[in-house]
């Protein structure tokens, strides 16, 4: 059998996104949590500073 894989974007609230679908289908999990960068040092671009520090749900 074939697994479906989503792959969602949310502006904000991803966590609670996350959280939610999780309690919908029955064997969901995440499997990463990837942060922006907080500084341009560290990485982030001038148009992710709105971002900075913010996590991204897979």
């Amino acid at each position: 059998m074939q697994k479906i894989i989503p792959n969602l974007w949310f502006d904000s609230n991803a966590q609670e996104a996350a959280e939610y679908y999780l309690s919908v289908f029955k064997n969901g999990k995440i499997i990463n949590i990837t942060y922006y960068p907080n500084s341009e040092a560290e990485g982030l671009a001038d148009f992710q500073k709105d971002f900075a520090g913010k996590g991204a749900y897979r």
